[in-house]
């Protein structure tokens, strides 16, 4: 009876853990796809309360529909949500969700990012509550290093730059 509990409590866990988790898989591609274009993810890190992040991340998405077709096709784009309505709310799918149709980022997927983990992990500990911050993954098949882009300061020009250098 106390394993059924143990497997359940680990079950429930794992579920629970799985939106978050989505954002740090990095699958590496075989090369560029059909529109010439390598892989890439990008990573933008927002919150509700930010006014920065309320500013850069509708840029980025209009920087992004000037491009191509194939070069959008080619970029997988995540926003993670770091914090609730207040800076020491968790977020949540649905907090998540409400920002993107706030700023009117529809195709881009929302995931929380719970006690700033993905943040931490590209970002480091030292940099958590600057924002907005972004990183671009490359995905191609000598993958690289991820970019950083400066957290709390980088413009959404930067981020189309960065990104056109590392797809081609």
């Amino acid at each position: 009876m106390i394993r059924f509990f143990v497997l359940l409590a680990f079950m429930v866990f794992a579920i629970s853990c799985d939106r978050t988790n989505q954002a740090v898989e990095t699958t590496k591609q075989s090369g560029p796809g059909e529109g010439g274009y390598t892989p890439a993810k990008l990573l933008l890190f927002g919150a509700p309360w930010c006014g920065e992040c309320k500013k850069e991340l509708p840029e980025v998405n209009q920087l992004l529909k000037e491009h191509s077709a194939a070069f959008r096709e080619a970029l997988t784009i995540q926003v993670l949500v770091t914090t609730g309505a207040e800076r020491t709310d968790m977020p949540t799918q649905e907090i998540a969700d409400e920002l993107i149709q706030s700023l009117g980022l529809a195709g881009m997927e929302a995931l929380p990012d719970p006690k700033w983990e993905v943040f931490k992990k590209y970002l480091g500990r030292r940099l958590v509550g600057r924002l907005p911050a972004a990183v671009i993954i490359p995905l191609g098949p000598d993958g690289g290093e991820p970019i950083l882009l400066k957290p709390g300061t980088y413009v959404a020009q930067d981020v189309l730059l960065t990104l056109k250098e590392v797809m081609q």
